[in-house]
């Protein structure tokens, strides 16, 4: 009876102690860490919203690796511009046509990058297109244009960013007092032209400027790509505590010249580097965040435009509008006697799969469909009606004029050559998409994540908040600093 008592009293001591242990850890706000990411990816998509996305998903039979991620948000862009790059660098609604700045009269913004630098990670930025160009630039650099690449480009030799990889700087002589990569050299960066995936990155700072990195519909086995680059930043940095921004800017680039077949093989590009971060957090899921976003949507993509979408009409394409005015103009030098669009129509077929089939080819290739010849029926398929025939006629007459562009030419093709921009209105009027945008939307973008604290990124919010958002999976403040409780 004694113990029983006694063992009672103890239980209910211990109880009691433990409740107290618990309201005492509740009131001093000491309750179990949460883990943070130790490895964060960024990738942003420069130019691609959800449009973009479920076009490429249909044309492609797998669908996108991004939409499997286990969660899915919304950001709303904070500018229709592409300083929408600066909000996700800074947190901040960034002037239009700057880099990383509000105005030229208020102090430079805190970029992630050199917080997350400030805070014992190593930064990787890659990108497919320019190593200066305004979306890569973001996250380095600031300046109240964004085309003063020179200034921007020699910002490197102050940035945290250990390791760039990229196509070229586009000025490197213009108006500068001494080469950039003289200036580089000199912060200690190593400079690289090339890289692979059996080579090992160079140690320390590593700028790596390629001198051509192709659209994907253009590249062959051996170029380089986003997914080689987020590749090579893992390499060099998975030692420790790493920040990597993947920057794929090419799709915005393929948007702004409304070239949907180029668009949709950026957009799979694209997923194909997420998908190597994916592996990488596979290895280490409990301190790896994946955050896929982007900065601005571009041409205002719209699927559907009289019935079902048709992808399978990009399917033909081989190669970037920016690779056919490569042929279009070596043709329009050459100028052979009496050009005519049948003179150049092998190219066109070479290239974009359309047709100007004559009236004894449709005859034999009909009979042959009637009788079962399935190749006889697609290739029928492919033949340019009469009125797509003369929209060609008609370009390709002022294609071969070489004469500079009347405003009403203007306005009626845009920045490119009549010639890509007919091809490319035959392509989309076949597949049923189409444009309502010349430049950059107001669209809200995707957001998709993995890994570390990802839940916040699901809902609808500013732009601005995934900069916020990252740094809370980090365990850092807005500001940047650490909690005084760590």
């Amino acid at each position: 009876m004694f113990l029983s008592l006694f063992f009672a009293k103890k239980a209910k001591i211990l109880l009691f102690s433990c409740f107290a242990a618990v309201c005492a850890a509740a009131l001093c706000g000491c309750e179990k860490p949460q883990p943070t990411a130790k490895h964060i990816f960024l990738f942003v998509a420069d130019g691609a919203s959800y449009a973009q996305r479920r076009l490429t998903a249909m044309a492609r039979e797998s669908g996108l690796f991004v939409d499997t991620l286990p969660v899915q948000g919304t950001a709303v862009p904070a500018v229709a511009d592409a300083a929408a790059a600066g909000a996700l660098a800074t947190g901040k609604a960034t002037g239009a046509g700057m880099i990383s700045m509000i105005s030229a009269e208020e102090p430079a913004l805190p970029l992630i990058t050199s917080i997350m630098a400030r805070n014992g990670y190593a930064v990787g930025l890659v990108t497919d297109a320019g190593l200066d160009g305004a979306a890569a630039a973001s996250f380095y650099a600031h300046s109240e244009k964004r085309q003063n690449y020179y200034d921007i480009a020699v910002q490197l030799k102050d940035s945290p960013v250990s390791l760039l990889i990229g196509q070229d700087f586009k000025r490197r002589k213009a108006f500068q007092k001494e080469d950039l990569d003289v200036v580089l050299k000199k912060s200690g960066h190593r400079m690289v032209s090339r890289i692979s995936a059996g080579e090992k990155m160079p140690s320390g700072k590593v700028v790596a400027a390629l001198k051509n990195v192709p659209f994907a519909l253009d590249a062959k086995a051996e170029s380089p790509n986003l997914a080689l680059f987020v590749e090579k930043a893992i390499e060099k940095l998975q030692g420790g505590d790493f920040l990597i921004v993947a920057v794929g800017e090419k799709i915005g680039l393929a948007a702004e010249s409304r070239d949907t077949a180029a668009l949709i093989a950026e957009t799979a590009a694209f997923d194909l580097a997420v998908k190597k971060a994916f592996d990488f957090y596979a290895a280490h899921p409990q301190d790896t965040l994946i955050v896929v976003t982007s900065t601005a949507e571009v041409g205002g993509l719209v699927l559907g435009t009289d019935g079902a979408v048709s992808p399978d009409v990009f399917k033909t394409q081989k190669v970037s509008i920016d690779t056919f005015k490569s042929a279009i103009n070596r043709f329009r030098r050459r100028r052979p006697e009496g050009a005519t669009l049948e003179n150049f129509m092998p190219k066109i077929t070479e290239n974009f799969g359309l047709r100007l089939l004559t009236r004894e080819q449709k005859k034999e290739l009909t009979e042959a469909a009637k009788n079962g010849d399935e190749t006889a029926a697609k290739t029928l398929e492919t033949d340019l009606t009469g009125a797509e025939t003369a929209l060609l006629r008609e370009a390709f007459r002022h294609s071969m004029a070489d004469k500079p562009k009347t405003d009403a030419l203007l306005r009626k093709y845009g920045k490119l050559d009549p010639l890509q921009a007919t091809v490319l209105r035959i392509l989309d009027e076949r597949a049923r998409t189409g444009y309502a945008a010349q430049g950059r939307t107001a669209v809200p973008t995707p957001v998709s994540a993995a890994g570390v604290k990802s839940d916040a990124f699901a809902g609808v919010y500013p732009q601005t908040d995934v900069f916020v958002k990252i740094l809370a999976a980090a365990g850092l403040l807005p500001d940047g600093t650490r909690p005084v409780s760590d």
